[in-house]
């Protein structure tokens, strides 16, 4: 199948790219790249959160001593995964990129876009997207901290159908679960989601390429659409003994993937 992944240029995203890459050989894999996910605002500690991300991505992935997963101009280049000259698949340029790779399944990951519908019509079968939260209650952007700071006793990822560009809407597919560990930090459940949810994906890619019928649950309820936190919401995170990150904490979870020693 002609796949295209639409997903962001930030860590969480590396991350799950590098897990699905192996899986994704018979098929064409395209990818565009967004660069953010919307406003996040001025709180220094979301600053911060996205400074630390971002020189531990640049850390992990320009390891020339050490072979594993890859940034994503490498991945890309391995995998002869042509990248999109654009960023933004609704502006013309992005719909002309689209119409031109023919897709027949569209893979959303962290896209900093919200996919409107001359770009969802692009595609020959379906549009499905990684949600890193439970769906419908946790619509919108950092649905794990907006989880942990509910104390929900266990985190979820939601992969889900994009039909038109409602938000976090559409049929879920399948939701994978993750328990919550009170040690750890915010960074260190989002990243954690990951393995599981690429594995949802690479069996939704399956079915498809197979003929099967994907099985589809409508969600219950509207649930909430949630936003970055405010400064009161972050302050009220750390009163209840959460932390966004902690040094080291993420290193020693992805360097099994990144740094595989050279033989």
């Amino acid at each position: 199948m002609n796949l295209v992944i639409l997903a962001n240029h930030d860590l969480a995203a590396n991350f799950a790219l590098n897990l699905l890459a192996p899986m994704l050989q018979q098929h064409q894999v395209s990818l565009m790249l967004s660069r953010g996910i919307g406003s996040s605002g001025n709180a220094p500690e979301l600053t911060q959160l996205a400074s630390y991300e971002h020189k531990l991505y640049q850390s992990l992935c320009h390891n020339k001593e050490e072979e594993g997963f890859l940034g994503f101009e490498a991945l890309a280049k391995k995998e002869s995964w042509p990248i999109a000259p654009c960023s933004n698949a609704n502006t013309d340029a992005g719909l002309a990129w689209l119409k031109l790779t023919q897709p027949d399944l569209i893979v959303s990951i962290r896209y900093g876009h919200i996919l409107k519908q001359p770009a969802i019509d692009t595609v020959k079968q379906v549009v499905i997207n990684l949600h890193s939260g439970l769906l419908p209650d946790y619509r919108g952007v950092m649905a794990s901290f907006w989880a942990l700071l509910a104390k929900e006793p266990q985190l979820a990822t939601t992969l889900h159908t994009i039909t038109d560009k409602q938000i976090d809407q559409g049929s879920n597919i399948c939701c994978d679960y993750l328990i919550v560990d009170p040690t750890k930090s915010y960074l260190w459940h989002v990243l954690s989601l990951y393995p599981a949810g690429c594995r949802s994906i690479i069996d939704t890619i399956n079915t498809i390429d197979q003929g099967q019928e994907l099985k589809f649950e409508l969600p219950t309820g509207s649930g909430e659409y949630f936003s970055f936190p405010t400064a009161a919401d972050l302050a009220g995170f750390k009163s209840q003994g959460w932390q966004l990150y902690r040094e080291g904490e993420a290193e020693e979870l992805l360097k099994p993937y990144y740094c595989k020693a050279s033989d």
